[in-house]
This record gives C-alpha cells, structure tokens and sequence, in this order.
C-alpha cells in the first residue's frame, strides 16, 4: 500500500511539470509567427531597398531643412603678432657684395640703450682707412706746396713791379743821357774840324773820321730811346701779364688741391663711419626680435645668424614695442573684396587659446604679395588687424604677448543691411544653370528644381531672398542631382554654387580660405579642400585635401583628415585629393589645395567618420594603403588623365 502511494504522488508530480499538449502547440505556433514576422520585415526592407534603389530616390538622398538662423559672417585667416612701433635696426654698411655677421646678440635678450646688438667683418674696410690715411696725409702735402707757388708767384709779379722794371727803365734812360751828351760833344768836335779844315789847319780825312764818330753816337741815342720805348709799351706789359698769369695758376692749382683733398678726408670719413656702422647699439632699451621675412621662400636664405652675409639696408634686428601690437595675415582673394578697414574682428593667440582679443581692421593692402619661386594661382593681400584691449590685460598676461606669437583672427564682415534671422540653407544645397540659382526638392520620388535669390553668404550658410519658405526640405550635395532636373544639354552650363566653368565637372575645385566652403568634385572627381578646413565630398565622393600650413583651432583635439596638410575622407571612399581633382598623394601646388602623401584619411564634410570603399570600385590611387579595416581587395580603376586622377563612376 505504501508502495502504491508513492507511485500515486511520483506521478502526480510528473504530470505537473510536463506541459499539456495544449500549452506545447501555443509555443510552436508562437515561434513560428515571430520567424515569419522576422522573415517579413526583412523581405520588406529587402524590397523597400530594391524599390529604393530602382527608384528616381537614392536611399542614401540627404535633405536640409529650410529654416532662420543667425547669419554670421567672418572671414578666418593666420597670422603672426607683431608691434606697430618696431625700431628697425639695420645694416648700414655699404656693400655690394654684402658684409657677414660675426657675432649677433640671441634673440629675446633685453638691451639697454648703447649696448652691442652686432658685429659686422670689418677687416676690409679698416685695410681700406689705413690706405686711405696715407692718401689723405699725401693730398694735404700738396695743399701745402700750392699755397706756397700761389704766394711765390704773387711775389715774383711785385717784385718785377717795384723792382725789376724801375731799375730796367732807369738803365735804359742813363744810357739815352750818355748817348744824348756824347752825340753832343761829337757834334762840337766835328763843327770845330770842319772850321779848320776851311782855314786850312785840318785835314779831310779828319774830318770825315769826326763825321763817322758823330752818326755813330746819333745812332746809339735813337737805339737807346727805342729801348725805352719797347721798355714801356711791351716788355713791362708782357712780364705783368706772365706774372698774373703764374699767379692764376698757381691759385688753380691749389684749389685742385684742396678739392682732392677734401674728397679723400671726406671718403676717409666714410671710411670711418662705416667701420662704426660694423658694430651696432640699441638705440633705445627693448627686447631683441629677429627680422626674420615672413616669406617662407626666403626664410632660409635670409636667416639671422651668425656667418651669414648681411646685405646693405637689411633689417637684422627688431626692438618693438609691447604697448602697441597687432597682427599681420593674408588675406585671400576670394575674400579681400569683403574686408574693410574699420571692420572688427576677433584675434586667438595659440599660446593662450582661452583668451579672446578684440580688434579692428588697420590696413588691407591694394597689390596681393609677391609669389614664391614655385609660383601660385591663388593671390594673397597682407591685412593688419590692431589688437585694442591690451591694455585691460594685467602685467602678467600682457608680458606674454610677444611678437612672432601665431594668431587666428576672424573679421566679421557682415553685411548690417541683412535682416537678423534671415533663411539660411547650406551652400551645398544650390546649383547655378544661366545665371540662375536654384535648390533642389525631392518628395515622394518627384525631383524639383526650385529657382532662388540668394543673399550674403559666409562659405558654410546662404542667405535665401526668395524662393524658399521656413521649413521646406531641400536636397543636400545639390549638385550631385542635376541629372534629375536638368536635361544633358543644360547640365553642360550648369555649375556648382561658388564655382564655375566645365573644369570642375571632371575636376575638384579649391574651396574658400580660412575653412570656408569645400570645393565642388564633379561627377568623376574629388572634392576640393579649403585651406583651414577639411575638403568637401558629396554624398559617394571623396572629400579633398586641406592645405598646407592650416592648423586646427587653439586647443582642439587633432583629428585624423581635419589637421594640417592631411586630405578628408570622403563618404564611402579613401581620403580625396589635393583640391584640384588629384588623388592623394598629388604634387602640392597652392595654399589651400595640397594634400600630403601617405595622410590618414579622416571625416568627410559631414563630419562622420570614414567608411570602407565598396568592393570593386575602389578610385584609391595606386600605392594607397588604407588602415586596417579600411582595405578594399577589389579591382582598381585604370587612372585617366595621366595617371593622376581616379576613374570614378558618376554618382546617383
């Protein structure tokens, strides 16, 4: 009987725990209806998908809403701090072949007034004085000896006026008395012979030799007063005129002498002067700055240093002054039209990124700055912007603003005529065909060109006139879609917002400086990067490459693709091009529109990070070699245009 009862209750419990067939059929029937649903909702995303993409619809289309917004307009760009009252100091050596620098003070020394800032070779120029000397000592010999002719020569002519001529003129006219006295006497004798001859004491051979005696002294009376006369009308004449005549010399003389003799001690002055200028002094107490050109072509070659060759009239050394800074940029062309002095702006120095100044625009230069040696497409105008609220800094903050310190200003140029909230749409949601703008809309599969005015724009938003309401969608990457709205024939006119022109339908444009705009790539080429921002690929292309030299915010975290001289990664392919339609790894070529070989590709225009390329259409050039992940084992399209850019298939 126990027995029996243990078995009553062992299957009492087992027909407890066992389901009843009824609650078995339940769970079947459960199970198979969530398979079924699972099978049906994944039927019909497959179906929905393949409706999708045999559709006018791209699954992956993006829309902007149409909404107001606060329209802020600035133009970014870089620049070095710099004092607005700098003391050049500079080589004042003349030389054409330049002088070398033997010693120079190091740059951030303070210096008093008169302190040796540098020394110059003056080697040459002391060999130079000592020569010099000598041929000063020798022409001022010779100003001695003219003096002395000139004196000698004055002399010689009063000599000859008080002297010489009344003791010639006396000799002369003893000489006529004496003649005179004797012709008289021979006159008598001969009277007197001729008296006895007629008597006939004489004979006529006397008488002859008293008349021979007698014509000879007439003779030596006339030739004495002749004498006389010649004296008087023409040797005492002659010899006047020969005397002033040695006195006029003698003065000329000694003006050449005085002349080279003042040139030769004025260029031994130089001489002097310049071996002074071989050791420069501070002209006033600062802080020393080397004037090092912001040209990066010549920073190389013009480097101060020691051992290098100054040329004359070169600034070597910069003694600024802190109370007064400002901040030197370039300015792009695409954007010099929209600057004006006056403008406000705000500046960011990368040694203090917390730290916002406020200042206004000083200068915008008429003539773009010169082009390096490798040339450049893209013109630049030097824009000074003064730094106005230094002096609330306190001493320690305003110490640490020192020239050379690299600085982010952004101009607001807004335009104050354009209304507060203003509709805004991005830039990549407008297209130019015929001198038109216009969005485009896609509802329910219907693909609509919509005609707009645009207004200002700030390279990321544009101001819509008219033409869009609040709250419309509009289709993103607008250009990508023409196709839809426009016939073959018309698509060869159109152009993308910002930029013109067929080139950038196969090609990828440069876009605006200071992170503006991404350039447009066109139906088979990547976009163009901007310099200071990331390049610009549509939906399925490439975004391009940032320039050289742009640099991420102060104090933002480097991101892969966004930093300096690194492409972006386009939406579903590896990192873009240079800006110009070339893959990465192009030949750089402008500010703003190289990219780096090698770079890690990073977020496209939308900020989301880089996607794996779809199999077998990978437009990586060749040598490209994605990170771990990223690689794409597919075939590679042959390259078209020389190899330098990819053959992409035109996007949907």
């Amino acid at each position: 009987m126990t027995y029996m009862q243990s078995n009553d209750n062992q299957n009492k419990s087992l027909a407890v725990s066992r389901p009843t067939p009824k609650k078995g059929v339940f769970f079947a029937v459960l199970m198979i209806c969530i398979v079924i649903l699972a099978l049906g909702a994944v039927s019909a995303f497959a179906y929905l998908g393949l409706f999708a993409s045999d559709s006018s619809t791209p699954a992956s289309l993006i829309f902007e809403e149409v909404k107001r917004g606060v329209f802020v307009h600035e133009v970014t760009d870089r620049g070095n701090v710099e004092s607005a009252q700098n003391e050049d100091i500079r080589c004042n050596v003349e030389s054409m072949s330049g002088v070398m620098i033997v010693w120079i003070i190091p740059e951030g020394t303070a210096v008093e007034e008169g302190e040796v800032l540098v020394r110059l070779d003056s080697s040459n120029l002391e060999e130079r004085y000592a020569n010099q000397e000598i041929t000063v000592a020798n022409t001022s010999a010779a100003v001695k000896q003219a003096k002395a002719d000139v004196s000698v020569a004055e002399l010689a002519k009063i000599e000859y006026e008080e002297g010489t001529y009344p003791k010639e003129h006396r000799i002369i006219e003893n000489r006529i008395s004496k003649a005179f006295e004797d012709q008289s006497r021979a006159k008598d004798v001969l009277d007197h012979t001729i008296k006895l001859y007629v008597q006939g004491y004489s004979t006529d051979m006397q008488v002859r030799a008293d008349e021979a005696k007698y014509e000879q002294l007439e003779k030596d009376f006339k030739m004495a007063e002749k004498e006389l006369e010649v004296l008087e009308k023409y040797t005492s004449k002659k010899m006047l005129e020969q005397y002033s005549a040695n006195i006029v010399t003698a003065e000329a003389q000694l003006a050449s002498a005085n002349r080279r003799n003042s040139i030769e001690t004025t260029r031994l002055d130089y001489l002097e002067k310049q071996v002074e200028y071989c050791t420069i002094r501070a002209p006033k107490a600062g802080q020393v700055v080397y004037a090092t050109p912001n040209n990066p072509w010549r920073r190389d070659m013009d480097l101060i240093k020691e051992g290098m060759t100054a040329r004359e009239r070169q600034t070597l050394i910069r003694l600024p002054d802190p109370k007064q800074m400002q901040v030197a940029g370039m300015v792009n062309e695409a954007s010099v039209s929209l600057v004006k002095v006056g403008q406000p702006a705000t500046i960011t120095l990368q040694a203090m990124p917390n730290q916002v100044f406020n200042g206004t625009v000083k200068l915008v230069n008429d003539f773009p700055e010169p082009d390096g040696p490798m040339g450049s497409m893209a013109k630049e105008y030097k824009t000074v912007v003064t730094m106005d609220d230094l002096d609330s800094l306190p001493p320690n903050q305003r110490s640490g603003i020192r020239p050379g310190l690299t600085a982010q200003i952004k101009i607001d140029v807004t335009d104050p005529s354009i209304e507060a909230l203003p509709i805004l749409v991005p830039v990549q949601t407008l297209f130019e065909h015929a001198g038109q703008y216009y969005c485009i809309t896609c509802e329910n599969g219907k693909w609509e060109k919509i005609p707009v005015e645009v207004g200002a724009t700030n390279d990321k938003e544009v101001v819509i006139k008219l033409g869009l309401t609040e709250g419309m969608r509009v289709v993103h990457g607008a250009w990508r879609y023409i196709k839809h709205v426009l016939t073959e024939e018309e698509q060869t006119g159109a152009k993308e917002f910002g930029i013109g022109g067929a080139r950038q339908q196969r090609r990828g444009v440069p876009g605006g400086p200071g992170g503006g705009p991404p350039g447009g790539g066109g139906p088979d080429g990547p976009g163009g990067g901007g310099f200071g921002g990331p390049g610009g690929g549509s939906n399925d292309g490439p975004a391009g490459g940032r320039g050289p030299g742009a640099e991420r915010e102060p104090g933002a975290e480097r991101v892969p693709g966004v930093d300096s001289a690194q492409p972006g990664g386009g939406l579903g392919n590896p990192p873009g091009g240079d800006g110009l339609g070339r893959p990465e790894g192009g030949q750089e070529t402008t500010r703003g529109n190289a990219s780096q070989d090698g770079a890690v590709p990073g977020p496209d225009s939308f900020d989301r990070p880089p996607m794996r390329p779809p199999a077998g259409n990978d437009p990586s050039p060749a040598g490209f070699q994605p990170p771990e992940g990223m690689r794409n084992e597919g075939n590679r399209q042959p390259p078209i245009d020389g190899g330098n850019r990819p053959n992409r298939p035109p996007a949907d």
